[in-house]
């Protein structure tokens, strides 16, 4: 009887897997999760438009309570209707943390920018202010198509102050 080189019971040589199974698991692993990650990475990105979504419109709250400031300022008596003309600027490409009156200087990243522009109105001593906030992602001062945005429009009023003299 001739005995063969090779061993009758391979298993018992060769418990485990082989390298073709591994590659195999490998590439199957591969198909599923390349497709997964760029999911992932859409998603991620929509995150980081929301986020910058959320910081424009806490801006604009705030811009919104810095044009209540400014109207309600004493200094500001007459202002809208003696210094500024039709499409003049308040406020022209401003970062939100150098506005006056805010209390947390860090509390905006510094590449969010403002606008104000005012417009005639035709009630007195009033002007309509368009406000625009933006991410200035390539730090031009301008307005691009590509980057996020917010803008609102408000009419600012002087209310006339009460005359000094005796009454009720």
């Amino acid at each position: 009887m001739i005995k063969s080189i090779f061993p009758s019971d391979v298993k018992k040589y060769y418990s485990g897997f082989s390298l073709l199974e591994c590659m195999v698991v490998l590439g199957l692993l591969s198909i599923f999760f390349i497709p997964t990650l760029r999911a992932l990475h859409t998603i991620s990105i929509g995150m980081q438009e929301l986020d910058r979504k959320t910081i424009l419109i806490d801006a604009g709250d705030y811009v919104g309570a810095y044009l209540f400031r400014w109207v309600k300022n004493p200094y500001s008596t007459d202002k809208i209707d003696d210094y500024y003309y039709n499409g003049s600027t308040l406020e022209y490409a401003q970062p939100v943390n150098s506005l006056t009156g805010i209390e947390n200087s860090s509390v905006f990243p510094s590449d969010l920018k403002t606008s104000i522009y005012l417009y005639e109105s035709t009630r007195d001593k009033s002007a309509l202010a368009l406000t625009r906030i933006w991410f200035d992602d390539d730090n031009d001062n301008y307005q691009d198509a590509s980057e996020s945005s917010f803008s609102f429009t408000t009419l600012l009023t002087e209310i006339d102050q009460p005359s000094s003299g005796g009454g009720i």
